[in-house]
């Protein structure tokens, strides 16, 4: 009896080395894969300020260019003759249109001879004068 309790202590302590052991050995695996993703986490951070910076002198680039925009917008509107409706009407439809024949019966303008479908080549059969 004294023997089989020596054997099952040996069995044991052999089996908590081991236990022992893989614990250990999953420690050192879990620890290196946190150095890595410490690693990672410090690129990506680096990568992200990159970014950020990025996109800062891009939002500062096109505030500018939005500006100049907007400046010379406000200049070619101040330079336009004032509200004179035949000059607003005229550069609207059009030079040769007559602005009171909008279907363009008389001046060539939108009328029946338009080919509104300019793909399709059936659409001319009903566009006959």
């Amino acid at each position: 009896m004294n023997r089989n309790l020596q054997l099952h202590c040996v069995s044991l302590e052999r089996e908590v080395e081991s236990v022992w052991n893989q614990g250990n050995t999953r420690i050192s695996t879990l620890t290196a894969k946190i150095k890595d993703m410490e690693l990672e986490e410090q690129g990506l951070r680096r990568k992200c300020e990159d970014l950020r910076r990025t996109l800062a002198e891009k939002s500062k680039k096109l505030d500018q260019a939005q500006e100049l925009y907007n400046k010379l917008k406000q200049k070619v509107l101040l330079s336009q003759p004032a509200n004179d409706p035949a000059a607003v009407m005229g550069s609207r439809i059009g030079p040769e249109t007559n602005r009171y024949d909008l279907q363009g019966q008389n001046s060539g303008g939108i009328g029946s001879r338009t080919n509104y479908f300019p793909d399709d080549s059936s659409s001319d059969t009903w566009n006959t004068s």
